[in-house]
């Protein structure tokens, strides 16, 4: 095939895949009002670079150890919230992930502030990953299976519930984004044997726990192929220590807090503080987080089954080493996330992406075995079926119009403001930030306890229902 068409037709599927994302996230973005995360969030990145770099005045690691000890438990915890909260520590906001995210909501921030924009700006990441896998295929696979490849690969990675419908405000889509392009430097390292892949890996890789915390995760897969390929990346104490100093290097530079105020262990102290005390969101059960998991994204589960099963039956995949990364990170992610259950589709993000270009670059090379008909077939078919399935989910679990607006409009009428309130939790951080100077409590029960009730004088409380209750 000539250069020029070769050029062409790659670019021809770029779009193509590029046109049907467009398709599935269209008119997906909220206008509405921030929610729980998001308004925390944003919140942070009001607070400044600097701020979110360095942390001063932040709690101390210590200080943190003895409030969360004193805190067990429902109410407890919402007394730990509310404590954290009225100190203003900008990492509390943040939810005690690293800056990286955050520094992008800055920067999209300075065109002026809005929650679509906001949210709009979020699918940046999705379309870089859809972009990086494209062209990764490109570089990972053999000559003969390159386009056909491609096609698959981001077709599995870019058309799927899990990367389409979490536009909201946080960070997990960053996240995911740096892990597949750390995960694919690491994967070139290995095919191509040069030293500067396994660089940019490390560099990546750095990137990713400045976004969330859950990106210990890749510093054991380094550390594990650097072992297995111990021979083709001529693993060497000299490179284990210039990747250090990269790694921390890097670390310094962008949150100099994680080192200097060891900020970086508030964040693993706050998934052991989870794993103690938070097990599921809601009443999700692991049970029903699985059966939620499936039927968003069916195809793409069913095809990870059958490339698992290729993988190991078949040892002579011209792809089985560069596609070995891919699959240990989506497993050692899973295991660690195995006791969160919950139905919300960006917790899924740090594994699940790493799976489908797993289950891409095996199922293309059994493909190619078959007929060019055939072959063709079976990539258009799963791209269809990834197309389908994905839009009849987004359908399928449209947002139902939020009470929020209406609970906003009802504290600016009865002029409560400043008010003392006593409110949901998961309504605390919104009137937070829209009204900073309220007083808030929130409660975490079915309704308000006599605890509750007896803890301030408020001037107003929000029922379950959202309705608000003016007292005087």
């Amino acid at each position: 095939m000539p250069a020029f068409t070769k050029r062409t037709t790659s670019l021809a599927g770029l779009f193509i895949l590029i046109a049907g994302f467009l398709f599935l996230t269209w008119n997906s973005v909220s206008h509405g009002p921030y929610i729980y995360d998001e308004a925390d969030y944003v919140s942070a990145a009001s607070r400044g670079v600097l701020a979110n770099a360095f942390e001063s005045g932040s709690i101390s690691v210590v200080q943190l150890v003895k409030i969360a000890l004193d805190s067990r438990g429902s109410k407890g915890r919402a007394s730990l919230s509310e404590w954290i909260r009225n100190s203003n520590d900008v990492s509390f906001y943040r939810h005690w992930h690293g800056p990286l995210g955050f520094y992008y909501l800055i920067a999209v921030g300075v065109a002026g502030q809005s929650e679509f924009v906001h949210r709009l700006s979020m699918l940046v990441f999705p379309l870089l990953t859809l972009i990086v896998t494209w062209f990764a295929c490109w570089r990972l696979l053999p000559e003969t299976m390159k386009f056909g490849g491609a096609v698959l690969t981001t077709a599995l990675v870019a058309w799927n519930f899990i990367a389409t419908r979490p536009s909201e405000i946080a960070p997990h889509q960053l996240y995911a984004l740096a892990a597949i392009v750390s995960i694919v430097f690491l994967a070139l390292a290995i095919q191509t044997e040069v030293r500067r892949y396994w660089y940019a890996s490390v560099a990546f890789a750095a990137l990713a726990i400045l976004t969330l915390e859950i990106g210990f995760v890749l510093i054991f897969l380094l550390l594990l192929m650097a072992w297995i390929e111990r021979k083709s990346l001529q693993t060497s104490a000299s490179m284990l220590a210039k990747s250090a100093a990269l790694y921390l290097g890097i670390i310094f530079i962008l949150w100099p807090a994680a080192i200097l105020q060891l900020s970086i262990v508030k964040a693993y102290m706050s998934l052991v503080y989870i794993a103690m005390y938070r097990k599921h969101w809601g009443d999700v059960t692991p049970l029903g987080s699985w059966q939620l998991r499936i039927q968003h994204s069916p195809v793409q589960w069913l095809l990870l089954a059958a490339a698992l099963i290729l993988f190991f039956a078949r040892r002579d995949l011209p792809v089985r080493r560069v596609a070995l990364p891919f699959l240990l990170f989506g497993g050692l992610t899973l295991l660690v996330l195995a006791r969160v259950a919950n139905d919300t589709a960006r917790y899924d993000l740090p594994y699940f992406q790493a799976f489908n270009f797993f289950t891409g670059l095996v199922l293309t090379v059994a493909i190619y075995d078959f007929k060019p008909l055939v072959r063709n077939l079976v990539i258009a078919g799963t791209a269809a079926a990834c197309l389908f399935t994905t839009w009849f989910a987004m359908q399928s679990t449209r947002e139902i119009p939020s009470s929020v607006p209406r609970v906003l409009e009802a504290v600016r009428r009865d002029g409560l403001t400043s008010a003392s309130i006593l409110a949901p939790q998961n309504l605390v951080p919104v009137l937070h930030y829209y009204f900073p100077e309220s007083r808030l409590r929130g409660y975490g029960d079915a309704a308000p306890t006599s605890d509750d009730l007896r803890a301030a004088a408020y001037d107003a409380i929000i029922e379950p229902d959202n309705r608000v209750e003016k007292l005087h």
